[in-house]
Protein backbone atom coordinates (compact mmCIF):
# COMPACT_ATOMS: atom_id res chain seq x y z
CA UNK A 1 0.00 0.00 0.00
CA UNK A 2 1.23 3.47 -0.82
CA UNK A 3 1.20 4.94 2.69
CA UNK A 4 2.65 1.77 4.21
CA UNK A 5 5.83 2.28 2.20
CA UNK A 6 5.95 6.00 3.02
CA UNK A 7 5.45 5.44 6.75
CA UNK A 8 8.00 2.62 6.56
CA UNK A 9 10.65 5.18 5.62
CA UNK A 10 11.91 3.97 2.25
CA UNK A 11 9.67 6.00 -0.06
CA UNK A 12 8.48 9.56 -0.52
CA UNK A 13 5.51 10.94 -2.41
CA UNK A 14 5.59 14.18 -4.41
CA UNK A 15 2.23 15.73 -5.27
CA UNK A 16 2.32 18.28 -8.09
CA UNK A 17 -0.51 20.69 -8.89
CA UNK A 18 -0.39 23.20 -11.76
CA UNK A 19 -3.69 25.10 -11.53
CA UNK A 20 -3.25 27.31 -8.48
CA UNK A 21 -3.83 30.51 -10.47
CA UNK A 22 -7.54 29.94 -9.86
CA UNK A 23 -9.02 29.50 -6.37
CA UNK A 24 -10.64 26.22 -5.35
CA UNK A 25 -14.43 25.93 -5.76
CA UNK A 26 -16.27 26.96 -2.61
CA UNK A 27 -17.73 23.46 -2.25
CA UNK A 28 -14.24 22.05 -1.63
CA UNK A 29 -13.49 24.40 1.24
CA UNK A 30 -15.86 22.48 3.52
CA UNK A 31 -13.29 19.66 3.54
CA UNK A 32 -10.67 21.87 5.21
CA UNK A 33 -10.19 22.49 8.91
CA UNK A 34 -11.63 25.74 10.33
CA UNK A 35 -8.12 26.77 11.37
CA UNK A 36 -6.90 26.31 7.78
CA UNK A 37 -9.70 28.47 6.42
CA UNK A 38 -8.98 31.10 9.05
CA UNK A 39 -5.28 31.14 8.22
CA UNK A 40 -6.04 31.48 4.51
CA UNK A 41 -7.63 34.86 5.23
CA UNK A 42 -4.23 36.16 6.37
CA UNK A 43 -2.98 36.05 2.78
CA UNK A 44 -3.89 39.31 1.07
CA UNK A 45 -2.85 38.35 -2.47
CA UNK A 46 -5.52 36.19 -4.12
CA UNK A 47 -2.96 33.91 -5.76
CA UNK A 48 -1.12 33.32 -2.49
CA UNK A 49 -4.40 32.41 -0.79
CA UNK A 50 -5.23 30.11 -3.71
CA UNK A 51 -1.84 28.38 -3.40
CA UNK A 52 -2.36 27.83 0.31
CA UNK A 53 -5.89 26.44 -0.08
CA UNK A 54 -4.92 24.05 -2.87
CA UNK A 55 -1.93 22.80 -0.85
CA UNK A 56 -4.21 21.97 2.09
CA UNK A 57 -6.71 20.25 -0.19
CA UNK A 58 -3.85 18.15 -1.58
CA UNK A 59 -2.68 17.18 1.90
CA UNK A 60 -6.24 16.59 3.10
CA UNK A 61 -6.76 14.25 0.15
CA UNK A 62 -3.66 12.35 1.23
CA UNK A 63 -5.03 12.11 4.78
CA UNK A 64 -8.38 10.81 3.54
CA UNK A 65 -6.65 8.20 1.38
CA UNK A 66 -4.51 7.16 4.37
CA UNK A 67 -7.63 6.98 6.53
CA UNK A 68 -9.09 4.45 4.10
CA UNK A 69 -5.97 2.35 4.55
CA UNK A 70 -5.49 2.64 8.31
CA UNK A 71 -9.04 3.26 9.51
CA UNK A 72 -10.89 6.57 9.70
CA UNK A 73 -9.79 7.51 13.19
CA UNK A 74 -6.10 6.86 12.62
CA UNK A 75 -5.13 9.47 10.03
CA UNK A 76 -5.20 13.19 10.81
CA UNK A 77 -3.44 16.34 9.62
CA UNK A 78 -1.72 18.42 12.29
CA UNK A 79 -0.92 22.03 11.43
CA UNK A 80 2.31 23.44 12.87
CA UNK A 81 2.57 27.01 11.56
CA UNK A 82 4.86 28.43 10.37
CA UNK A 83 6.26 24.96 9.62
CA UNK A 84 4.57 22.54 7.23
CA UNK A 85 1.89 20.19 8.60
CA UNK A 86 2.51 16.66 9.84
CA UNK A 87 0.29 13.70 8.93
CA UNK A 88 -0.34 11.35 11.84
CA UNK A 89 -0.90 7.83 10.56
CA UNK A 90 -1.66 5.37 13.31
CA UNK A 91 1.19 5.55 15.79
CA UNK A 92 3.58 7.12 13.26
CA UNK A 93 4.04 10.44 11.53
CA UNK A 94 4.61 11.49 7.96
CA UNK A 95 6.51 14.75 7.43
CA UNK A 96 5.42 17.14 4.72
CA UNK A 97 6.95 20.07 2.89
CA UNK A 98 5.06 22.56 0.74
CA UNK A 99 6.37 24.89 -1.97
CA UNK A 100 4.54 27.11 -4.42
CA UNK A 101 5.38 29.45 -7.28
CA UNK A 102 2.88 30.96 -9.67
CA UNK A 103 0.34 28.32 -10.63
CA UNK A 104 2.43 25.48 -9.19
CA UNK A 105 2.08 23.83 -5.79
CA UNK A 106 4.32 20.93 -4.72
CA UNK A 107 3.72 18.82 -1.60
CA UNK A 108 6.35 16.30 -0.50
CA UNK A 109 5.52 13.52 1.98
CA UNK A 110 8.07 11.33 3.75
CA UNK A 111 8.46 9.43 7.01
CA UNK A 112 11.74 11.32 7.49
CA UNK A 113 12.21 15.12 7.62
CA UNK A 114 12.15 16.45 4.08
CA UNK A 115 11.90 19.66 2.10
CA UNK A 116 10.94 20.74 -1.41
CA UNK A 117 11.31 23.98 -3.37
CA UNK A 118 9.85 24.85 -6.76
CA UNK A 119 10.82 27.95 -8.73
CA UNK A 120 10.07 29.29 -12.16
CA UNK A 121 13.27 28.78 -14.15
CA UNK A 122 14.32 32.23 -15.32
CA UNK A 123 17.86 32.20 -16.76
CA UNK A 124 17.47 35.76 -18.05
CA UNK A 125 17.64 37.21 -14.53
CA UNK A 126 20.92 38.76 -13.22
CA UNK A 127 21.85 35.55 -11.46
CA UNK A 128 25.47 36.44 -10.73
CA UNK A 129 24.24 39.45 -8.78
CA UNK A 130 21.57 37.34 -7.06
CA UNK A 131 24.23 34.81 -6.05
CA UNK A 132 26.32 37.52 -4.43
CA UNK A 133 23.29 38.71 -2.44
CA UNK A 134 21.97 35.27 -1.45
CA UNK A 135 25.05 33.21 -0.66
CA UNK A 136 28.39 33.44 1.07
CA UNK A 137 31.24 34.97 -0.89
CA UNK A 138 32.80 31.50 -1.31
CA UNK A 139 29.59 29.92 -2.65
CA UNK A 140 28.84 32.88 -4.92
CA UNK A 141 32.34 32.73 -6.39
CA UNK A 142 32.02 28.99 -7.01
CA UNK A 143 28.63 29.41 -8.69
CA UNK A 144 29.90 32.16 -11.00
CA UNK A 145 32.60 29.76 -12.22
CA UNK A 146 30.07 27.12 -13.26
CA UNK A 147 29.75 26.53 -17.00
CA UNK A 148 25.96 26.67 -16.72
CA UNK A 149 25.28 29.42 -14.20
CA UNK A 150 21.44 29.32 -14.46
CA UNK A 151 21.24 25.58 -13.69
CA UNK A 152 23.80 25.91 -10.92
CA UNK A 153 22.09 28.94 -9.39
CA UNK A 154 18.60 27.42 -9.31
CA UNK A 155 19.90 24.14 -7.92
CA UNK A 156 21.79 26.04 -5.23
CA UNK A 157 18.87 28.36 -4.45
CA UNK A 158 16.39 25.48 -4.23
CA UNK A 159 18.70 23.49 -1.97
CA UNK A 160 19.29 26.50 0.25
CA UNK A 161 15.54 27.04 0.55
CA UNK A 162 15.22 23.38 1.53
CA UNK A 163 17.95 23.81 4.16
CA UNK A 164 16.06 26.76 5.62
CA UNK A 165 12.83 24.74 5.77
CA UNK A 166 14.72 21.97 7.57
CA UNK A 167 16.14 24.46 10.06
CA UNK A 168 19.67 23.81 8.77
CA UNK A 169 20.71 26.82 6.68
CA UNK A 170 24.28 26.64 7.98
CA UNK A 171 24.60 23.08 6.72
CA UNK A 172 24.13 24.10 3.11
CA UNK A 173 27.19 24.26 0.87
CA UNK A 174 28.20 24.00 -2.79
CA UNK A 175 30.69 21.18 -3.36
CA UNK A 176 32.04 19.87 -6.67
CA UNK A 177 29.32 21.45 -8.78
CA UNK A 178 26.46 20.22 -6.60
CA UNK A 179 24.48 21.51 -3.59
CA UNK A 180 24.98 19.75 -0.27
CA UNK A 181 22.93 19.69 2.92
CA UNK A 182 24.65 17.67 5.63
CA UNK A 183 22.69 14.53 6.44
CA UNK A 184 20.42 14.72 3.37
CA UNK A 185 20.54 13.78 -0.26
CA UNK A 186 19.47 16.27 -2.90
CA UNK A 187 17.32 15.57 -5.95
CA UNK A 188 16.78 18.22 -8.61
CA UNK A 189 14.84 18.43 -11.85
CA UNK A 190 14.32 21.02 -14.56
CA UNK A 191 11.25 20.74 -16.80
CA UNK A 192 8.97 22.99 -18.84
CA UNK A 193 10.38 26.19 -17.43
CA UNK A 194 10.44 25.07 -13.79
CA UNK A 195 13.14 24.11 -11.31
CA UNK A 196 12.41 21.64 -8.49
CA UNK A 197 14.79 20.66 -5.68
CA UNK A 198 14.05 18.19 -2.89
CA UNK A 199 16.04 17.30 0.23
CA UNK A 200 15.47 13.75 1.46
CA UNK A 201 16.81 11.36 4.04
CA UNK A 202 19.41 8.93 2.65
CA UNK A 203 17.02 6.16 3.74
CA UNK A 204 14.48 7.22 1.10
CA UNK A 205 15.20 5.08 -1.94
CA UNK A 206 12.35 6.15 -4.19
CA UNK A 207 10.25 9.24 -4.86
CA UNK A 208 6.95 8.77 -6.66
CA UNK A 209 5.40 11.78 -8.34
CA UNK A 210 1.66 12.21 -8.82
CA UNK A 211 0.27 15.11 -10.83
CA UNK A 212 -3.08 16.25 -9.53
CA UNK A 213 -5.67 18.36 -11.33
CA UNK A 214 -8.56 20.44 -10.05
CA UNK A 215 -10.99 18.03 -11.70
CA UNK A 216 -9.32 14.99 -10.11
CA UNK A 217 -9.45 16.58 -6.66
CA UNK A 218 -13.10 17.53 -7.09
CA UNK A 219 -13.94 13.97 -8.16
CA UNK A 220 -12.01 12.59 -5.21
CA UNK A 221 -13.86 14.70 -2.68
CA UNK A 222 -17.25 14.22 -4.35
CA UNK A 223 -17.11 10.52 -5.19
CA UNK A 224 -13.99 9.07 -3.64
CA UNK A 225 -12.32 8.56 -7.03
CA UNK A 226 -8.82 7.13 -6.28
CA UNK A 227 -5.96 9.62 -6.60
CA UNK A 228 -3.02 7.46 -5.58
CA UNK A 229 -3.66 4.04 -7.10
CA UNK A 230 -1.28 4.75 -9.99
CA UNK A 231 1.63 5.82 -7.81
CA UNK A 232 3.47 2.54 -8.18
CA UNK A 233 3.88 2.08 -4.42
CA UNK A 234 1.20 -0.53 -3.85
Amino acid sequence: MIFTKISGGNAALLLVFEEASCPPPEKLLSFLQPSQLERSLCFKRPQRRSQYLWSRLMLSAAVRAAADQYGCSRAVIVEKPPQAPVLRLGSGEVFTSVSHSGERVHCLLSAQPCAVDVERYAPERPLARYAEAAFSAETAAALKKEADLPHAFFKAWGAYECAVKLGRPREFSWVRHEPVITGFRIESKFENGWSMVAALSPEVSQVREIRLTAVALQDFYARGTPLFSGAGLS
